[in-house]
């Protein structure tokens, strides 16, 4: 059965809804400073993350969580494959 176009959830709220469930799930984990988030991050390397948060944690390094995000509309751009190795 196909849903009314009212109804589907677009690729953007799928992000912010991801990140504020990130941002709720890690608000108690020990850090240094504020938590950082963004939405379609594209890193040095060329990596693009969905969502992206980010915090220092108190050993100094950084805790980075990611998000894929895919709706209806573009959910054939994100494929997961087991690795072998």
């Amino acid at each position: 059965m196909e849903l009314p176009v009212s109804q589907i959830i677009t690729e953007d709220q799928i992000k912010k809804a991801a990140l504020r469930f990130l941002k709720a799930y890690y608000r108690f984990r020990p850090r240094l400073d504020k938590t950082r988030t963004s939405i379609d991050l594209k890193s040095k390397d060329g990596i693009i993350a969905d969502g992206y948060l980010t915090f220092p944690q108190e050993d100094g390094h950084s805790f980075v969580a990611t998000i894929a995000a895919g709706s209806k509309y573009t959910r054939k751009e994100v494929y997961f494959n087991r690795q072998k190795t």
